[in-house]
């Protein structure tokens, strides 16, 4: 049964029309039901009419509000997977695939220079075989922390993590000197983890970084080139792995 015929069934106007009152026209049309008037209480002390209306009105929502709860779960559920698929489950940063989606978006921009910054953390099979797995993992979590302290204090960046103990990060800004600003907190936030944490090991990043230029180049040769620059850092350190 339509609206109009629910009304037209339980409130006759004395035209004969349909002739609803405000408040039941906004319930029909799914608006918070307002209060009862005051000069009955509740349903109880409606007139029959009003009461079978509001009945009526009961089982044509019914079906709506499932519905929309339905959605609202979908949704939720949909973020939930979203999430999951796109986030590393220890350090909390975006996983190689959301990396890889995020550099196939970023274009060259003339006035506004984009780097790729490749990281890794020095002697990190050392710390596993020395320490164990889970001092291993402690130092790719305090790295992640590091590494959100900085595009914190830079005015933002996107980082993940790139698999083992590689990071990412890509910045976007026209401030001049952005890279070795962003690079020397980097250093200065790690080695606050290193005393904060009393770590049993040494906590040291290696860094290589390049900017994106003018098409043919594109974020996976930037990227590329800076992982390459991030091999000479780690060679002229020493720290390459064995």
């Amino acid at each position: 049964m339509g609206r109009a015929a629910v009304l037209k069934e339980f409130l006759p106007s004395e035209s004969g029309g349909v002739c609803a009152p405000a408040s039941l026209r906004r319930l029909f049309l799914f608006s918070p039901a307002p209060s009862a008037p005051r000069s009955f209480s509740g349903r109880r002390g409606a007139p029959p009419g009003i009461r079978r209306a509001l009945r009526a009105t009961a089982l044509l929502d019914a079906p709506l509000f499932c519905f929309g709860c339905t959605v609202m779960m979908l949704h939720f559920y949909i973020q939930s997977m979203q999430r999951q698929i796109s986030i590393d489950s220890l350090t909390r940063l975006n996983n190689r695939g959301q990396i890889e989606r995020y550099m196939s978006m970023v274009k060259y921009r003339e006035n506004i220079p984009v780097y790729a910054v490749m990281m890794d953390i020095d002697h990190f099979k050392k710390i596993n075989d020395t320490f164990g797995h889970a001092e291993g993992d402690r130092a790719l979590v305090l790295v992640a922390d590091t590494l959100k302290q900085t595009v914190a204090a830079i005015g933002g960046a996107f980082i993940g993590r790139y698999g083992g103990d590689e990071f990412t990060m890509i910045v976007q800004s026209p401030e001049e000197g952005i890279m070795e600003r962003t690079v020397e907190l980097l250093r200065e936030n790690t080695r606050k983890k290193q005393e904060e944490n009393s770590l049993l090991f040494n906590l040291e990043l290696s860094v290589g970084y390049d900017q994106l230029g003018d098409a043919p180049d594109t974020m996976e040769a930037c990227l590329k080139r800076a992982d390459g620059k991030l091999y000479e850092n780690k060679k002229r350190k020493g720290t390459l792995r064995v």
